[in-house]
């Protein structure tokens, strides 16, 4: 499945890194409808609660986003991890880790991040964000 993913996956990533309000639609297709995604903060099912999170993160933190530095197949099927750096304007200001759980098909069904101890939102907005 890797080798079948490995388009699907760059697409994603590009997206990734450029996901605002006109590409959020485009950005969430990428999941499956029942996708589990997990942030220090929150734990959600299914494309509604990660279209509002995604949306918030979007309206709220102008100028933060991801940079993806690498990727790795995990040994498990379907399972890639993803380093990103978390930049606001342009400068770094977070390590993130990423752990996807890519199904046949190339949706996502669940989605981890891990970020380093500094981070740029604001704690108590972002844990309210849905």
């Amino acid at each position: 499945m890797q080798l079948s993913s490995q388009p699907i996956l760059e697409d994603f990533l590009s997206t990734l890194e450029a996901v605002n309000l006109r590409s959020l639609d485009i950005f969430i297709d990428f999941f499956s409808v029942d996708v589990s995604f997990q942030d220090p903060f929150h734990r959600i099912h299914g494309h509604d609660q990660l279209r509002k999170l995604f949306l918030s993160r979007v309206e709220n933190y102008a100028g933060v986003k991801y940079k993806a530095i690498d990727f790795a197949w995990g040994r498990r099927e379907g399972l890639v991890y993803i380093a990103c750096e978390i930049m606001k304007d342009k400068k770094f200001v977070a390590e993130c880790m990423m752990e996807l759980c890519m199904v046949s098909g190339g949706k996502i069904l669940s989605c981890k991040e891990f970020w380093g101890s500094n981070h740029p939102l604001d704690q108590k907005s972002y844990s309210k964000a849905i």
